[in-house]
């Protein structure tokens, strides 16, 4: 393999996409630093960082924490933020760091843009993306008029998750049957999200989500793109994907292509789309911006070398040679949230086990588990199977033990 010196420093290793990154990099080479705020999350148990430093990955702690590491790096290393949180705070002292990292982002105003739910549908219907009806909700009367001028079912969701919103639930959003049911999740939701979105509910399930990677060198140009769907997700309609496939669908690249190219980006893109089932409408839903994510893992696991592209425009190396999609079908997996989505769908008789059982079948990439470094998989089990046993005897199936 190819031996890199400038450090790659993962700025949120306690995240699914953290862990995957830094094992990504550690196999092509490249010394890995981990910045964790859980030093108990499953990730931290990896073998792949040459070091772990613990401090609040979405706050000025982390920037305090990286001006006192850069000095003492051998080079200026690649910061990779895994989580918004992190994006944010290290793209608004990008200039501070500047001396000891190299960071590929786009100006901090779209960074804030597609963060923000709200902000980011007004840029894709610049882009001319279909995007679903949304309303902002700041007020009671808000609330009042989308009750009364909306389609139910709605999404109901803030512009995005920030720590009121997050001490509150765990959900991504919540669905919305009836126009009663919307006052009152007002009431409940706004003192912790001072603007929700309401959002037209697109029909489908969740193998109706497709999305888009990409990645923008520091010239602005597309250099990496790749497209893959969700079998099903954890929690089922709003949660994050814990079995995709890759596929080829050239409507839903040139659309992530064209809003990205539009703006003048910089680095990691990525857009999740719905076709609706019957009509054929393809949905922009929403972005993940400057940031690995959860499957983009999926790109190496079928020849693309996705993230590493990152890495060597932010050092100015010559970028791998496979950018691009191939013909390869390796699934991606999150097992044990794959167990938890399987076992709601086939007590809701959504799915039987032979289904479930046959999804399985095929090459696979895993999301935790990995022969090569199996602590992070046993320490996700160790923890979770006392919450999942507790929520068995409970009769509870909303428990997700896994980011």
């Amino acid at each position: 393999r190819t031996h890199f010196t400038p450090p790659a420093v993962i700025v949120g290793l306690d995240s699914i996409q953290g862990l995957q990154v830094a094992r990504i990099f550690h196999d092509r080479g490249v010394p890995v630093i981990g910045v964790a705020e859980r030093s108990w999350f499953y990730a931290c148990r990896t073998r792949v960082c040459e070091e772990i430093h613990i401090c609040d990955t979405g706050t000025d702690d982390v920037i305090r924490l990286l001006e006192s590491l850069g000095p003492t790096l051998p080079e200026k290393a690649v910061i990779v933020p895994c989580k918004d949180p992190a994006v944010l705070v290290v793209s608004k002292h990008r200039e501070q760091l500047a001396s000891w990292y190299h960071i590929v982002l786009p100006d901090h105003g779209l960074v804030e843009d597609f963060v923000d739910k709200e902000r980011f549908y007004r840029v894709a219907e610049k882009a001319g993306l279909d995007t679903p009806q949304s309303f902002a909700l700041r007020t009671e009367s808000d609330a009042e008029d989308c009750a009364q001028r909306a389609a139910f079912p709605l999404v109901l969701k803030p512009p995005n998750r920030d720590f009121g919103w997050n001490q509150i639930t765990k959900k991504k959003a919540l669905l919305i049957d009836t126009p009663d049911d919307l006052i009152a999740a007002f009431h409940h939701y706004h003192p912790f999200a001072p603007v929700l979105i309401a959002q037209e509910w697109i029909g489908g399930s969740d193998a109706d989500l497709l999305t888009c990677n990409v990645y923008f060198d520091k010239s602005g140009r597309q250099v990496s793109s790749f497209v893959s769907k969700k079998i099903r997700q954890y929690p089922p309609r709003f949660g994050q994907g814990c079995l995709a496939v890759p596929v080829r669908d050239d409507e839903v690249a040139a659309a992530t292509q064209r809003i990205y190219e539009m703006v003048g980006w910089r680095g990691f893109g990525y857009m999740e789309m719905k076709r609706d089932p019957s009509s054929g409408r393809l949905v922009a839903i929403e972005p993940n911006v400057g940031r690995p994510t959860g499957r983009s893992a999926m790109a190496e696991a079928n020849g693309v070398d996705y993230h590493l592209a990152m890495y060597c425009d932010a050092i100015d190396a010559p970028l791998p040679p496979q950018l691009r999609q191939t013909d390869r079908k390796v699934k991606w997996i999150h097992f044990l949230r794959d167990v938890q989505s399987a076992l709601h769908y086939i007590r809701s008789r959504e799915l039987t086990i032979g289904g479930w059982m046959r999804s399985l079948r095929g090459p696979k990439a895993f999301a935790v588990f990995s022969i090569r470094d199996p602590m992070p998989f046993l320490s996700a089990i160790w923890h979770a199977l006392p919450v999942l046993l507790s929520a068995r005897e409970r009769g509870s199936h909303d428990y997700s033990p896994h980011e």
